[in-house]
């Protein structure tokens, strides 16, 4: 079995060293080994964990409710939990979508003024927008 360095999976995945140890404080994400002198190794199945960390906190789920999932993982659990992450990720959709439409009817009332000759004035009805 390969075992990497903290400093490996610190660069690997764009995280402090100090997160990886904060983690392993937490009981989230234990090393494989610790050697005599300290040095920390991890397998792939911390990497797989890992990954999992990763995903969970972009969803904004907190450290004690992912340590909790991590040490208490049922089938039930997973399924429940990727239920949540479809649903956040479907909120978080429709959220940018809505912003998307309003930076582009922003967009589109910019191009029309643009049309619009100095010292003319034109009546135009807008569509009703969110204030």
């Amino acid at each position: 079995m390969k075992l990497y360095r903290i400093g490996e999976i610190s660069q690997l995945y764009g995280i402090s060293v100090d997160t990886l140890r904060h983690y392993e404080k937490m009981e989230i994400l234990m090393p494989e080994q610790v050697s005599d002198s300290g040095y920390r190794y991890y397998s792939n199945r911390q990497i797989w964990q890992l990954n999992i960390i990763r995903t969970l906190r972009q969803l904004g789920i907190g450290l004690l409710d992912i340590r909790d999932y991590m040490s208490h993982r049922t089938l039930d659990k997973s399924q429940a939990l990727v239920e949540f992450q479809l649903d956040t990720i479907d909120q978080k959709l429709r959220e940018l979508n809505r912003l998307k439409q309003e930076l582009e009817d922003r967009h589109y009332y910019f191009q029309e003024s643009q049309q619009v000759e100095v010292g003319e004035i034109k009546l135009k009805t807008l569509p009703v927008r969110k204030v």
